[in-house]
């Protein structure tokens, strides 16, 4: 049987709730690591490589291993004499980031290049994570300090630079697209936790779901500008696309009330997790072209056609 499992689980008419744009369909490929107890779908670059984590049945030399899932083919991810590996990101370069956790409980980022491992640990962290990277090898996360606070990070040409919602209390750095935008979340003084976009001035704009409890940005902006997430509300946990002002409900048709958007790619091909009967898989979201759209596509190709014809023909003058 092929290793991903793929089923079009139903169209998802998503719903915009800033604006009465038309609904946008997706259809839903279900990821899920054979012989693995639980998966996840982190991020997926333009040509399609997804990467994640799965967790492994007991007794194992990991527990928790990441994934590069590549022309329908799992490649697993451990660091070395780590029992838990997580791959977040990966940029259109095939360069992936994530972090392990060692035998003493301590996490630790790492860039996986070329096939070696790097570590990515700023200074005087006693924890930290690498979660988004970008074509240009900018990559941010979150570490925390030796009082227990929680920041984000940009590491950029060997640098580390904290990134700290002002006023927060705890700040993560999750995605970073090519011109530099950074997305993430933070708890606030209230103990709200809300998205943000770090923009290329250094200002924050904040990124609340319309009826959210509390919103998230785990990693997820394209070079469109395109962002997704999840909410909690009262019914359960919901993805959602931003894009154009515009929010769109991602809910994984037969989901247990939880579905998870975490990576998009610049053609809104979306990855994220989704609980059905209590265990969590991986999927993929593809917008499905509106006829419509698909009328004018035909009609650009027939135009084109023509014009190759008639470019063809030789002109005496």
């Amino acid at each position: 049987m092929h290793p991903v499992r793929t089923a079009i689980l139903g169209i998802a008419f998503a719903l915009g709730l800033t604006s009465s744009a038309s609904a946008i369909p997706f259809s839903f490929t279900t990821i899920d690591v054979p012989g693995s107890v639980g998966t996840t779908a982190q991020d997926i670059n333009n040509a399609g490589d997804i990467v994640g984590q799965f967790s492994a049945l007991q007794p194992a030399p990991f527990r928790q291993a990441g994934y590069l899932l590549s022309g329908g083919t799992f490649t697993t991810i451990i660091v070395p004499d780590a029992p838990r590996t997580s791959a977040t990101n990966i940029n259109n370069l095939g360069q992936i980031v994530g972090f392990s956790r060692d035998t003493e409980g301590i996490n630790h980022g790492y860039l996986l290049s070329a096939g070696s491992f790097t570590p990515v640990n700023p200074a005087g962290a006693t924890d930290s994570f690498a979660f988004g990277i970008n074509d240009n090898g900018k990559i941010v996360g979150q570490y925390t300090d030796s009082s227990g606070t929680d920041h984000g990070f940009l590491l950029s040409g060997g640098t580390f630079t904290s990134i700290d919602v002002p006023g927060a209390q705890a700040t993560s750095a999750n995605d970073i697209n090519n011109a530099g935008l950074i997305v993430g979340f933070f708890t606030d003084a209230e103990d709200n936790t809300r998205g943000y976009q770090r923009n290329l001035d250094g200002s924050f704009t904040f990124i609340d779901a319309p009826g959210a409890i509390a919103t998230f940005i785990e990693g997820g902006i394209n070079n469109r500008g395109d962002i997704v997430g999840d909410f909690d509300d009262a019914t359960g946990t919901h993805g959602f696309l931003l894009s154009g002002g515009v929010f769109t409900i991602i809910d994984v048709p037969g989901a247990d009330n939880f579905t998870a958007t975490i990576g998009i790619n610049d053609f809104d091909q979306i990855v994220g997790v989704f609980s059905e009967n209590g265990r969590r898989f991986g999927f993929l979201a593809s917008p499905i072209p509106e006829p419509s759209t698909l009328l004018l596509l035909a009609a650009a190709l027939i135009g084109l056609l023509s014009l190759g014809r008639l470019g063809n023909k030789s002109w005496n003058c």
